[in-house]
Formats: structure tokens, C-alpha cells, sequence
């Protein structure tokens, strides 16, 4: 889920479908068959196939596999890649930040027009304060939505919590 999530979240991605399809080598050839992970269809139409596989769990034969799709992917004009070493927080982060993915949370888009450093960090609590200083439940809900869409940065390898470090947008992001 976790580099589905990240896929999802890529605002460069259009299109993602889920093990595509299955590619099959001509006899005699090593690897004979594979399934990969994900399509990918960018923005500007390139399509990109994408494997998940920790490092640590590509093995020999596995990466005979990687390559053979990789230069099949060259030879077709896809790009390929690999999303490895995705950290458990990253997936408890995306497990939580995705209750906040509805446009029911979205944040004005002039919220940020009167702070006074744009580009400046802060905290979880404090852009939530700002937000809605009269209803905290709402404010946070805001603050949840603007990290799941990107729209202030914080660092999803740690556990999100109330002191978390938010970098606000710069006037010029926007």
C-alpha cells in the first residue's frame, strides 16, 4: 500500500493500474515470464513500469528479472524503476494522513496570505491554531489535508504528531 500511496500521491501520475500485465520472454530465454508491479502514466503521456522490492530482498534471480524488464522497458521507450526501502512510518503516516484526503478538509486557498514568513517552518498545532483558531478538530483536519496534498512538507518518515515540523509553501510554490 505504502508505494501505492506514494504513486497515488505524485502529482506527475495521471494513470496507475496494477499489475499490468505479463510479459512473457521467448523459450530458451532467462527469466521466461514476469508480472511487474505497477504501470505508471505521467502527465506528459510517458508510461513508466515500477517494481517494489526492498533492496535487501532482491536476490540474484530476482534481479536477472529487474533487468530483463528494465531493458525490455528502454527498448519500448518506458521508463522503469524500483520503489524500495519504504519505511514503516511512511505507511502509517499514508494510513492516517488518508482519512484527510476528501476536499471536505481543503484549506482556503488564501490560508496562508497573512502569515508573516512564508517559507518559514512551524508545527503541526501551530499552523492548526492559525487555521482555525476557533474549532481545533477542524484545524487539524486542515493541517492533515495540506500535508496529504503536498501543500506544506513534512518529513513522513517520522510519526506525525501535534510537534511535528511543518516547512510552510513559499509565496512563489503557490
Amino acid at each position: 500500500m505504502t508505494a501505492l500511496t506514494t504513486l497515488d500521491r505524485d502529482p506527475d501520475i495521471v494513470g496507475i493500474s496494477s499489475q499490468p500485465m505479463w510479459i512473457r520472454w521467448p523459450r530458451g530465454h532467462t527469466p521466461t515470464s514476469h508480472a511487474p508491479d505497477y504501470f505508471a502514466r505521467h502527465q506528459n503521456g510517458d508510461g513508466e513500469i515500477i517494481e517494489v522490492r526492498p533492496e535487501k530482498l532482491i536476490d540474484e534471480a530476482t534481479a536477472v528479472v529487474f533487468e530483463a524488464t528494465r531493458q525490455l522497458c528502454l527498448d519500448a521507450g518506458l521508463g522503469y524503476r524500483n520503489i524500495s526501502n519504504l519505511s514503516a512510518e511512511l505507511d502509517r503516516n499514508f494510513r492516517f494522513l488518508s482519512s484527510y484526503r476528501d476536499q471536505a478538509w481543503a484549506t482556503p486557498i488564501n490560508a496562508f496570505e497573512n502569515l508573516s514568513s512564508p517559507g518559514r517552518g512551524t508545527t503541526v498545532v501551530e499552523l492548526a491554531r492559525y487555521l482555525s483558531p476557533e474549532n481545533a478538530a477542524l484545524g487539524l483536519g486542515q493541517v492533515y489535508w495540506l500535508i496529504w496534498h503536498q501543500k506544506v512538507s513534512a518529513d513522513l518518515d517520522k510519526m506525525i504528531s501535534l510537534r511535528s515540523s511543518l516547512t510552510l509553501p513559499s509565496r512563489t510554490a503557490r
